[in-house]
């Protein structure tokens, strides 16, 4: 097998444009670092490492709202089932909080 060969992709095999420019529209200062985010119904939602879950509108960067878990958040990897969203935390948590409101629903202890 010859990778050089068959490996050889450019970027326009995968029809990319470059911009000329790139804009920052918003910045949010937090407490952490972050590793992942998800987003839903234009509210961007991301975990920290200062133990916090962040909502934060799309379009204007605004909090919406910021929920404290237990522990660090910071391979944040939500799921979204309507109005809901779940998340788990280094407390060994998982969590289901509303996700309009950040309030929790419930939490289920999952062990290590």
């Amino acid at each position: 097998m010859d990778f050089d060969k068959d490996f050889d992709i450019e970027l326009a095999d995968f029809k990319v444009k470059k911009r000329d420019f790139s804009f920052r529209y918003w910045i949010f200062e937090y407490g952490g670092s972050v590793e992942g985010c998800g987003i839903d119904e234009d509210v961007v939602y991301f975990g920290s490492c200062d133990y916090h879950i962040y909502a934060v509108d799309a379009e204007s960067g605004k909090m919406v709202w910021k929920f404290r878990t237990g522990g660090s958040v910071p391979n944040f990897s939500p799921a979204f089932h309507g109005d809901v969203l779940f998340l788990s935390s280094y407390d060994n948590y998982l969590y289901c909080l509303d996700k309009r409101r950040g309030a929790e629903i419930w939490k289920f202890k999952s062990g290590d």
